[in-house]
């Protein structure tokens, strides 16, 4: 499973090693050729800025902690804990799309297409509708939960947007046009 990370590395700041009342380490910065966040050191690192004391005036990098580790978390199949940090997320910043694209990635691997789409609705919303991955995966969901009127209309958009992204015309503007007729 690819991590949105993967080209990313942790800066492992040595403050880090004091505890975590007297820490003020600048807590994930993305510095490539370090350790990709799968690494059993970047994933032990992350967990611990998990643990770690919410502080508002680093809010971006407890997100971007959040995200890295959810997305593990979601490549390892441990989804309740990556929902967990999502919703952490969305409690310090509710318009983070990528946690609402988490969201809804959890609730489309437990098939649960509905809730992923309602997630997807969101992430869609606050990328203002211009991901073709997000749209995808919002209009593949739409369909999967027959909303089909709802799954055309975001490839519309998409496709307006990004014509040349021929996998969304044929996974899911056909099938859905095709569902429709009678």
């Amino acid at each position: 499973v690819h991590c949105m990370c993967t080209a990313c590395a942790l800066h492992l700041h040595p403050s880090l090693h004091a505890p975590p009342l007297r820490a003020h380490p600048q807590l994930t910065a993305p510095v490539p050729a370090l350790a990709p966040p799968q690494s059993p050191k970047a994933r032990n690192h992350l967990k611990r800025v998990a643990k770690m004391q919410f502080l508002a005036e680093m809010a971006d990098d407890f997100e971007q902690g959040w995200l890295m580790l959810a997305d593990v978390y979601i490549g390892g199949g441990k989804y309740d804990l990556a929902e967990e940090l999502c919703r952490r997320c969305l409690a310090s910043n509710k318009s983070c799309a990528k946690a609402w694209e988490f969201l809804g990635v959890v609730k489309e691997k437990e098939m649960s297409y509905k809730d992923a789409a309602s997630h997807y609705e969101n992430a869609w919303k606050y990328e203002n509708e211009s991901s073709a991955a997000v749209g995808y995966k919002l209009s593949f969901n739409y369909l999967k939960a027959k909303k089909y009127v709802d799954a055309i209309d975001v490839c519309h958009k998409v496709l307006q947007q990004f014509p040349d992204y021929p996998k969304i015309r044929k996974d899911v503007l056909e099938k859905a046009r095709q569902a429709l007729k009678p």
